[in-house]
């Protein structure tokens, strides 16, 4: 009997790395690698300040995290787009998105990148300084 429990705990174990390793949440959204989309990807923003707002038309929209805020706050991004955040601070920060995922703490200069597989608007917070809070509006 003890046996049978051993392998029924490691073929769950296999089975939560495989689902893990695809990086497949409950909701259908797959988190990206850092190293996985090509730095020439990276869209620049014309938007300055903490409460502008980016449309993002290349496949990577970047938000900077700098002097506790988001820059931009507000990013709207295709259907499949990628959002990459990137600590400026010297603080730790942690993303949260619409309780979906969420990143590792990250050190300055550290960075966090989502998928955004279906249309919507997606609210999202550092959850170490709730204050800074951001929106991805995700179109078709």
């Amino acid at each position: 009997m003890n046996k049978n429990i051993i392998v029924l705990v490691v073929v769950g174990f296999v089975i939560i790395a495989a689902i893990m390793e695809a990086g497949i949440s409950r909701y259908g959204y797959k988190t990206v690698p850092q190293a996985s989309a090509p730095a020439n990807l990276a869209a620049s923003t014309a938007a300055q300040g903490s409460n502008s707002t980016a449309t993002i038309q290349e496949s990577v929209a970047e938000v900077n995290i700098q002097n506790f805020s988001f820059n931009p706050a507000e990013v709207s991004i295709k259907t499949g787009g990628t959002v990459r955040w990137t600590n400026k601070d010297s603080a730790l920060h942690k993303i949260i998105i619409n309780g979906i995922t969420e990143s590792q703490m990250m050190a300055q200069d550290g960075s966090f990148e989502f998928s955004f597989a279906k249309a919507g608007a997606y609210s999202y917070i550092c959850s170490i300084h709730p204050s800074m809070k951001g929106i991805v509006t995700v179109t078709e």
